[in-house]
């Protein structure tokens, strides 16, 4: 949940008419809200503005002149934030001291605005009013928003302790799904995947073998080399963790069930469940492909004891085009110091 706090809100005036400014200063300067005082900010164009929102990702509520430097300074300013810093919790007020020059209905129809005045409808009383409605807005978000991130905390910490439960019958350690998500973001990241992905990749890459609950035991854990019937009971996993995981409405868990599904699969379509080749397998099913091999190559495991870091790179460069996508084993080679580095900090 949101956590109280005494820090102030931080309002943004952005308007290139000094005596606004001044009086808006001279209004707002004493007000609080909800016990907490005003941070005031200012901005004399849509540039400067742009700078302060890039700084200060807090600030609840933005008044905005619409012509500055250009006509249009203001409603550039707009569509930055919304669109480029994808900022979608500032409240926004549009103010215009020429309405005639951007419509009103225009304006609130095509630009995603809180509201839209003209300076001089914003009397101190009203000007007080637009500030209280806007923050009470903002913080009834923001809670929100809060909770809504503790939810996604929650579900994903009971995932990582059921993988944690999973990786135990094997008798691997939890550092093994920790070491699994790290390696896979890193992976991702040279693979030039945006934020959003590579969150959702290191949320649901642990999950790849969760479909080992419906292995036995004395299959999961024999010291030996596995017949072709325990073999072949072995090979349900993928599948058993796709019917587990799959949600259409939740993407972590689609996430999860396609690499389930995929890091099996190779490269030249000899693998397992389906036999896909090349790009066909999902991206995230052939990051997490290689990174399990690599963490069970160096690990000791039921049937093998650990392995060098020299052999492990050799195993992987010879399995390159065959397993392995080509060039996402180039890139995991480039940098194999880099992703050496989380199995040495989080060893088992």
């Amino acid at each position: 949940m949101l956590k109280p706090t005494t820090s102030p809100w931080k309002i943004l005036l952005v308007d290139d008419e000094e005596d606004v400014l001044e009086v808006s200063h001279l209004v707002l300067e004493d007000l609080r809200f909800d016990g907490r005082p005003l941070d005031i900010l200012d901005a004399r164009s849509g540039q400067e503005a742009r700078l302060l929102f890039e700084q200060h990702q807090d600030i609840a509520l933005a008044f905005i002149d619409v012509v500055m430097e250009t006509e249009h300074a203001g409603l550039d300013l707009v569509k930055y934030v919304r669109e480029q810093l994808c900022n979608r919790h500032t409240r926004l007020i549009l103010r215009t001291g020429n309405p005639g020059a951007a419509p009103q209905r225009e304006i609130v129809q095509y630009f995603e605005i809180d509201d839209y005045k003209e300076k001089t409808e914003l009397t101190a009383d009203r000007l007080e009013t637009a500030v209280y409605t806007s923050l009470r807005s903002y913080r009834n978000l923001m809670s929100n928003i809060a909770l809504r991130q503790d939810l996604l905390d929650a579900q994903s910490e009971v995932l990582s302790r059921l993988c944690g439960a999973i990786e135990s019958r094997s008798k691997e350690t939890g550092t093994h799904i920790r070491r699994i998500a790290l390696y896979s973001r890193v992976l991702g990241e040279l693979c030039g995947l945006p934020v959003a992905q590579l969150d959702l990749l290191e949320a649901s890459a642990p999950l790849h073998d969760i479909g080992k609950v419906a292995t036995p035991d004395d299959i999961l854990n024999k010291p030996g080399p596995l017949n072709a019937e325990e073999w072949a009971v072995m090979r349900r996993h993928p599948e058993e963790g796709y019917r587990l995981l799959t949600h259409p409405k939740l993407a972590v868990m689609q996430a999860s069930a396609e690499i389930a599904l995929a890091h099996h699969e190779k490269w030249d379509g000899s693998g397992y469940p389906g036999g896909l080749a090349g790009e066909a397998i999902p991206l995230f099913g052939r990051i997490v492909a290689i990174v399990d091999v690599f963490d069970a190559m160096l690990s000791k495991r039921a049937y093998k004891e650990a392995w060098s870091l020299e052999r492990v790179s050799a195993d992987i460069r010879a399995l390159r085009s065959t397993h392995f996508d080509p060039r996402l084993t180039d890139l995991f080679l480039a940098h194999l110091p880099v992703i050496h580095n989380n199995y040495t900090l989080n060893p088992d």
